[in-house]
This record gives C-alpha cells, structure tokens and sequence, in this order.
C-alpha cells in the first residue's frame, strides 16, 4: 500500500511540474503585453509580439532650427541696436585699430539681404566673425562668444545640458570651431618670450642685492578667487630669502588675463604693512542691456551717480584730458567712483624692505591691465618694459553678453569706460616708467636702471 501512495505522490508532482512548464510563460507574458490575456484554451493562434520588450531608440540629436534671411537680419539689427545702445568703447576702436566699425552696419546688413537661400548659422557666425568683430580686438572684450571662450565652460553649467545652438556646436562640430577659434585669438597675441608657462619662476639675480619672481597665469578654473597654496608656498619660501636686499623685480610679461587678486595676494601682500589704496572712474551707458548685466552687482551700481559731461572738472580736477576722451564720455549716463584696496596679509610678512619693479609688455590684458595700472597709480612698483595691451576690465562685468534673439548667439562686451586719475583710459594700456632700452628687453633695462644706480 505504501509503495502505491509513494507512486501516486510522484506522479502528482510530475504532474504539477509539467503544468507549470506550460502555463507559467503564458502567465508571465500576459503580465508583460495585455494582448496575451487569453487562456490556454483558446482555439485561435495568438502571434506572440516582443516589440514592447525592446529598449527604446535613441531619440534624434538636436538639431537648431531652419532660420529665414528675415530672421538672420533681425538678429543683425538687434544686435547693432544693442551695441550703440550699451558699448562704450568704438571710439577708442576706431582710433586704435583705424576702423569706425558702426559704418560696416549699411554693407553687413546687405549682404544678408542679397544671401542665397542656403545662408545658415555658420555664414552668419563667420560674417559677424570676420568682417566686423575682427576689427575690435583687443578692445572692450568684444567679441562673438564662441567655443574657445564660452562652449567649453559654460555649456557644462546648462541645467540638464539644455540643448541649445551652442551645445549644438559643442557637440557636433567641437574639434573645427574649436581648432579655428582657438588659432583666430591666439594669432592676436604677440608671441612671448618662451617663458615657463606652468611653474612660478625664482631666481636670485645679484646675491643680496636682486631678487627676481615670474607668476606665469592669474587664471583659475574656481570661482573662490583663491591663489593654489603651491604658489603661496613657493612664493613664501623665496620670500623668506630676501632680508637686506634691495631690489625685487615682478615680471608680469605674456599675462594676457585672468583675476587681479591671484596677482596681488601671492605677491603683493606679503610685501606691505599698510593698505594700498587707489580710485578708478568708471562710465557706462544706460542702454536696457547694460541695466540687466550691471544689476548683478558685479561693479555696485547702487553707488552709480547720474553724469554729464560738465561733471568732468570736479572728476578730475588735474588731469589733463584729451579731445577724444571727451568725446567719448560725452555718450555716458552714469559714473562710479569706485575704490581698490589691497590690505596686508596678517600673517605672511615678507622681510624685504627695497624697491618694487614690475615688468610690463604688450600682451598685459584685461587684469593684467589693471594690475598695472594699480601698482602705478599707488606708487608701489616703478613699471618697466611696454606699454600694456589694455583690454579695460573690472571683475564679472566683462562677462556681459548680448543674446540674439533667433541664433541664440552670444556677444561679450565690456560696458565700462574705466579711466585712471590722471584721466587715461585703461583702453590705452598703461604707459611703464621706464621703456625698453635699445636692443634690451624689459629684464636688460631693469638691471641695466639698477647698475646705474636709478
């Protein structure tokens, strides 16, 4: 009797195992598509579909859309209506570079009319690129934003990579825009003097006597404005070396820009026991473009006063103000005073006592211009070498940009006018006290100044 029950019970489980072989996959496929809800005892075929297993497919890339002729110029006018309304700076353009660029508006425009029906993004980037913005470098930082100074580093900071025409160009034609970009600024900038682009350079040129330091970049990929402790450490150290000497030479040659205090706190701090303190006059247009940059707070508008052009007197009671400077303050609305003070760090004092020289050269823009212009304005450095490149810059404002409305394109403007006290503006570089000598460099002159006893 056992060994029947024993049989029976084996093949009741057989039994139950087979059936589920065969049901359970109907079961779970029903589950997955309602269209396999049918029992087993249907009599029709069911044709099994796994379309809905599938991944799905890639979506099409983004691509900008098809913009009209009429669309283009409408771009080509906001922009040039833009420009005139907030840009300080074309006077100083066409005096510099030789160019009234506002009088290319009429042929631009144009030939925007006459384009063939194929004009596109590219036409219209390399239009504005080449035959207008080429004429303003290195004045005003403007230019049409463009992969090598605005898609590498602000399209990482779109909320969820929001697909634009720039990220556009950033993703599918990065390596032209960018190779073409890059080489388009650089061949603006005179080569340097093969300098050591990476590491802060020391050297001990007379013992006891003359010291030397090169700070190779005041650019930073943080937004805390704070030196790398490397350099702080290195500068210290050399720093440490100096009691008794007599002379420090500060070489800012081929700083094209980057942040005034990653200048000032590694080198200039450890070297006061007092504030250094100095004014800057700053003009701007009351164009609707310029309200909504300047409003961020990067320049302290709040503190901004109402200018006219008979202001001018009170302002600089002693400088001497050219015809030119006059006419182009005649188009401002607003003027602030603003005050730049470097304090002394608490606790690195470096014991040397002698003479600042600062090195200069064509190539010093934007914060290296104001660099310079600080550290001759206080008195603190006896400049040497060339004139610097200008570029004029105060912190966050340069990065004010016009957007078109169609193209998504970006121009970047600088909306300040900034003039020294002695009434010349930054755009005109800072003139150095002592020039190149004949068949010297700014480093040759120094020495040579040193050896006679300047």
């Amino acid at each position: 009797m056992k060994k029947y029950k024993s049989i029976l019970i084996t093949t009741a489980f057989v039994a139950l195992f087979a059936a589920a072989l065969i049901f359970l996959p109907a079961i779970l496929i029903s589950r997955i598509d309602p269209r396999m809800s049918q029992t087993a005892t249907s009599v029709q075929p069911v044709e099994l579909d796994f379309t809905s297993l599938m991944p799905t497919p890639p979506r099409p890339q983004w691509q900008p859309p098809q913009l009209t002729r009429e669309q283009f110029l409408e771009d080509f006018d906001y922009l040039m209506t833009a420009l005139e309304e907030n840009f300080p700076s074309f006077g100083i353009i066409y005096r510099r570079n030789g160019v009234d660029m506002m009088a290319l508006v009429p042929e631009l425009r144009q030939r925007i009319l006459d384009a063939p029906e194929t004009f596109s993004y590219i036409s219209f980037w390399n239009m504005l690129r080449d035959d207008f913005f080429s004429h303003a470098f290195p004045v005003g930082h403007l230019w049409l934003a463009c992969y090598y100074g605005y898609f590498q580093s602000s399209y990482q900071r779109f909320n969820n990579r929001r697909r634009t025409v720039y990220s556009y160009f950033g993703d599918r034609l990065t390596s032209h825009i960018w190779s073409e970009e890059h080489l388009y600024h650089s061949q603006r900038v005179t080569p340097t003097l093969g300098f050591n682009n990476h590491r802060i350079t020391t050297e001990i040129l007379t013992e006891g006597q003359v010291a030397y330091i090169r700070l190779p970049r005041i650019h930073t990929y943080s937004l805390s404005r704070t030196p790398i402790p490397a350099d702080i450490r290195r500068v210290d150290a050399f720093y440490s070396q100096l009691e008794g000497f007599e002379h420090l030479i500060l070489d800012m040659r081929g700083i094209y820009g980057g942040l005034f205090e990653l200048f000032t706190r590694p080198l200039i701090t450890p070297l006061i026991d007092y504030p250094l303190e100095t004014t800057f006059h700053q003009f701007y247009m009351a164009g609707e473009n310029n309200k909504q940059q300047l409003s961020r707070g990067a320049v302290r508008t709040n503190t901004a006063m109402p200018f006219n052009i008979s202001d001018l007197p009170t302002i600089f009671p002693h400088a001497n103000m050219s015809e030119a400077v006059i006419s182009d303050l005649r188009l401002m609305d607003y003027y602030i005073a603003r005050n730049i003070s470097v304090a002394p760090h608490p606790e690195r004092r470096a014991p040397f006592n002698g003479k600042v020289w600062l090195l200069t050269d064509m190539n010093n823009f934007s914060a290296a211009q104001q660099i310079a212009a600080f550290l001759h304005q206080t008195g603190f450095a006896t400049l040497v070498g060339q004139t610097t490149g200008g570029m004029a810059a105060y912190i966050t404002a340069v990065h004010s940009r016009i957007t078109l409305p169609n193209t998504t394109f970006q121009v970047r403007y600088d909306p300040l006018y900034i003039i020294s006290a002695d009434g010349r503006p930054w755009e005109y570089g800072t003139v150095p006290h002592h020039f190149n000598r004949d068949g010297m460099d700014a480093l040759q002159t120094v020495l040579a100044l040193i050896a006679e006893g300047e």
